[in-house]
């Protein structure tokens, strides 16, 4: 069925759980923590492969990371389907994203200068060069609460906030942002088995060279 005829359809039982995160801000690897918990419509979406062979990037989905066959997949799913994206990608997509009633926002947030260097830091071993008002001002603005219970229709109380530091610390849950998260999404993510899969992503960065 094509995205137009879904979108006529009553979506209110659609559920959606939507990471939003900068470019080179660990959305794909946030996802697949996600799925390994086996909690989501999509969580077959885990592939383990380039965390296997050493990638730097763990994308689930070929090519970009929304686009329509990605949403119908979740318009016309019976359970809590995980959507992700850079703004821009989820943006196109605002008209079906505002009419999910049912949706939760986990939002991968540049809070504050050190975020922005870490996230500046892989994006340049990634070959991502970008300007610092880009890293500053629009990617600090765009990963901010406000931009999801505006833009989009997300309720302040369907909204958290994952500051990258935390994200992207050696020990997963060492401000207990994952247990805060387990409780937001109503789940129970294995810490010991995501911790494994997270030292295997920081690994294949080298990132202990520049972030504990």
């Amino acid at each position: 069925m094509k995205l137009t005829a879904l979108f006529n359809l009553s979506i209110s039982n659609v559920q959606a759980t939507i990471i939003a995160y900068p470019p080179s801000g660990g959305g794909n690897h946030l996802k697949n923590l996600l799925c390994a918990s086996g909690a989501f419509a999509n969580s077959s979406d885990l592939n383990l492969g380039p965390y296997d062979t050493g990638n730097r990037e763990v994308h689930s989905t070929a090519g970009r990371n929304m686009n329509e066959y990605r949403m119908a997949d979740a318009l016309s799913s019976s359970g809590n389907f995980i959507l992700h994206g850079h703004f821009g990608e989820l943006a196109q997509y605002r008209s079906e994203i505002n009419a999910i009633e049912q949706k939760r926002f986990v939002i991968v947030t540049l809070d504050t200068s050190h975020d922005r260097r870490l996230l500046q830091t892989r994006q340049n071993r990634l070959g991502q060069q970008s300007h610092d008002y880009y890293l500053h001002e629009e990617q600090h603005f765009l990963y901010q609460p406000q931009m999801y219970s505006t833009y989009f229709t997300g309720q302040e109380s369907d909204i958290f906030s994952f500051p990258l530091t935390e994200l992207w610390h050696s020990v997963i849950n060492y401000t207990t942002a994952w247990d805060r998260l387990n409780s937001f999404l109503g789940i129970n993510i294995d810490l010991a088995q995501a911790q494994q899969l997270h030292d295997q992503w920081r690994a294949n960065n080298q990132m202990s060279s520049y972030y504990f």
